[in-house]
């Protein structure tokens, strides 16, 4: 029988829904290199969902879904291992100690997906499929729901790979937008470089190509 507690609701297949989190690191199109514990490499589907502690633009006191989720994973971790595992080693933990600025006072759900088996994203009708070049579409920074299946990752130390239990990334449902996540820093050249012309000049505006100009869209600004 499914329980939901807040957001988050144990279905009984044994996957969970996550309502309302923003999606991080959100590559469900095209997949990713990731490299695993014992260092092979391949080639993954992921999205990462951030799950604040009290979210305060939806109103939304998420303290109860937060305990129940981590309830539930180390309770797959004792059924499996008889123990406990690093905080570090689970799908669903704490985004605070990454440091991360859009990870501060959340949690945090880390999923991904073989390249073979793509995740299902639709949007707010779920009968409708979106894809990369949908509007709108998933991005980092928007907010999504989504559905995972967590998973026993079974420690093999002659390869290096540890127990983990990880979360396999179903689906995700666009809900709405939200400013784009981004590690691009953007320079003004302007305030970066000496003026080195000589009062000569050299062609930087006159070819079509100033720096400044966004008129014809072929300025480099």
């Amino acid at each position: 029988m499914s329980k939901t507690v807040g957001n988050v609701t144990f279905r009984d297949d044994g996957t969970i829904l996550i309502r309302m989190v923003r999606a991080s690191y959100c590559f469900p199109f095209e997949p990713r290199e990731q490299t695993s514990d014992d260092g092979k490499v391949t080639r993954k589907f992921q999205c990462t969902g951030i799950l604040p502690i009290r979210d305060e633009k939806h109103g939304l006191d998420n303290r109860e879904a937060i305990k129940a989720l981590n309830e539930h994973f180390q309770g797959i971790a004792v059924d499996h291992f008889k123990k406990k595992i690093p905080q570090d080693k689970y799908a669903f933990r704490d985004g605070r100690p990454t440091e991360k600025e859009e990870y501060a006072n959340s949690f945090i759900i880390v999923a991904s997906q073989t390249a073979d088996r793509p995740p299902k994203v639709v949007g707010r009708n779920p009968k409708k499929l979106l894809t990369a070049e949908s509007d709108p579409t998933v991005y980092s920074g928007c907010w999504i729901n989504m559905i995972i299946n967590p998973w026993v990752q079974k420690p093999n130390p002659a390869k290096n790979i540890g127990a983990r239990v990880n979360a396999n990334l179903l689906l995700i449902q666009y809900v709405e937008e939200d400013d784009a996540f981004s590690s691009e820093i953007k320079v003004d050249p302007t305030e970066a470089f000496e003026d080195i012309s000589g009062g000569e000049g050299d062609g930087g505006s006159d070819d079509g190509f100033d720096l400044n100009d966004d008129g014809d869209g072929l300025g480099l600004d």
